[in-house]
């Protein structure tokens, strides 16, 4: 299982994530050239990535007007190789129950790399360090398999199956951060 902390080490081009900001999704509707020159990084090679454009756009920017402190809990760019290769973030702040969903799309021709778990990694430290947080949930399609190994990569288990009246079948994947056990691995370093 890949750790947050060990993830830069096993890859050739670490990833960095950068908040993704209502100013910046301005940016990038008028064009991914203009939104990697204020990155300051090369722009995809293919944008947007997979479930992104104008509908991720509607959606993060609901998100940021439903919770104006959204802080941590938004979207995220990927940047690899001080490029544009893709997005990744949370869905929202945790719930009651301290469980929140994460999600990620790395654009086709920057896919197998390891950015995507790189990502995954990235994010599931920003939700251990919140000790609200008890676990993360991800959903993806059954056909996009390297979804799934980057999932079970990271820890994630299969919780359920779903039926989703746009997109059919979605696998529900959760992770449970078991503070019990990172107190105990502390207490003894």
């Amino acid at each position: 299982m890949i750790m947050p902390s060990d993830h830069a080490s096993l890859f050739a081009h670490p990833v960095r994530i950068i908040p993704i900001t209502a100013e910046l999704l301005a940016i990038e509707e008028q064009g991914v050239a203009g939104l990697a020159r204020i990155l300051d990084v090369d722009p995809p090679l293919e944008w947007p990535a997979e479930f992104g454009g104008e509908h991720y756009r509607r959606v993060l920017l609901d998100l940021m007007q439903r919770h104006p402190a959204l802080g941590q809990y938004g979207g995220w760019y990927v940047i690899a190789a001080n490029r544009l290769v893709g997005f990744c973030g949370f869905k929202g702040p945790p719930d009651a129950r301290g469980l929140v969903e994460i999600g990620f799309s790395i654009a086709a021709p920057h896919q197998r790399n390891g950015y995507a778990r790189q990502a995954v990694a990235l994010l599931l430290a920003r939700a251990s360090a919140d000790p609200i947080v008890t676990g993360v949930a991800a959903r993806t399609l059954p056909h996009l398999e390297a979804s799934r190994r980057v999932l079970e990569a990271c820890g994630f288990k299969l919780s359920e199956t779903i039926a989703d009246d746009k997109l059919g079948v979605v696998l529900r994947y959760v992770r449970s951060l078991d503070r019990r056990a990172e107190s105990v691995m502390n207490r003894g370093a």
